[in-house]
């Protein structure tokens, strides 16, 4: 059963380096909005069906141990934030799904993505951010460590629907507060078309006037997001996706990944009350 505690920010933990490294960049996450860590990990039943009491007693072990040595990692950050743990069974999914209605946001780590990848990424992590009702980040470590420090942005792609999507807006606003950073609002796909530059301006335009705090700088490219991010190699930060427009977001994460080298979080928004975008 979710727990009742609403503010929270909930961690899929599977004993990986991903989800190890998905559960440090959650930190932030947690202590912005004050609230506890939860680190859940979820023996997987929907696979082999009902456990012998030796195989229960041997899964349940291994969760505590992955669960005290991700909790472990956390405490050495010495960042003060509350971390509580869950054991689950059932699906990966289901259980975050679940959860996703009583809670803040949900963070899983960045598979490598092969054939095999996307097809694990599509019964789990794609189908937790594009389903459910609170926003997901999907956290990749970096590839190598760069020689120089490379810029940060929330990166948000636009288009003229977006402009009614406050979920998006107030996600990426938030973030861009907590974190210091500016909003590169990017017009894909524009077909060299010279009128979505000015529908791109009007369009920042109008965030910045809801947004007075947040540097918001528009750019208009006929490449997908992918190609874009390849073409500048130079970009990290967040990634902010429309989840309630999204159609494919494992092909759209995966290409992202192959684009970009740095340290970047995908983070799936869904749609959340108008009053949420303004500033506080």
């Amino acid at each position: 059963m979710p727990e009742t505690e609403s503010t929270q920010v909930i961690v899929g933990i599977d004993g990986s380096e991903q989800a190890e490294h998905a559960a440090l960049w959650a930190i932030d996450e947690a202590l912005r909005r004050s609230a506890p860590l939860r680190l859940i990990y979820v023996i997987r039943t929907d696979l082999t069906g009902m456990l012998s009491a030796s195989e229960y007693e041997t899964a349940v072990a291994t969760a505590k141990r992955i669960l005290r040595t991700t909790g472990e990692r956390i405490d050495e950050c010495g960042c003060g934030v509350r971390v509580t743990t869950t054991i689950a069974q059932g699906s990966p999914a289901g259980v975050l799904l679940a959860e996703s209605e009583s809670t803040d946001m949900i963070c899983v780590g960045w598979t490598g993505m092969n054939r095999i990848g996307i097809t694990l990424m599509g019964s789990t992590a794609t189908l937790v951010a594009t389903k459910a009702t609170c926003p997901v980040a999907i956290v990749r470590r970096p590839v190598h460590t760069p020689a120089e420090p490379q810029s940060k942005w929330i990166i948000t792609p636009v288009d003229a629907g977006s402009r009614d999507n406050d979920s998006l807006l107030a996600e990426a606003a938030s973030e861009a507060r907590q974190r210091g950073w500016a909003i590169l609002a990017v017009w894909t796909d524009s077909g060299n078309d010279k009128t979505c530059v000015d529908d791109v301006s009007r369009l920042a335009s109008e965030w910045r006037h809801r947004c007075p705090d947040v540097h918001i700088y528009p750019v208009a490219t006929d490449h997908d997001l992918a190609r874009f991010l390849h073409a500048s190699p130079d970009l990290g930060g967040l990634i902010m996706l429309d989840g309630d427009r999204a159609t494919d977001v494992a092909t759209t994460i995966d290409r992202i990944g192959h684009a970009c080298t740095a340290e970047i979080a995908v983070v799936v928004a869904h749609r959340v009350p108008a009053a949420a975008v303004t500033a506080r």
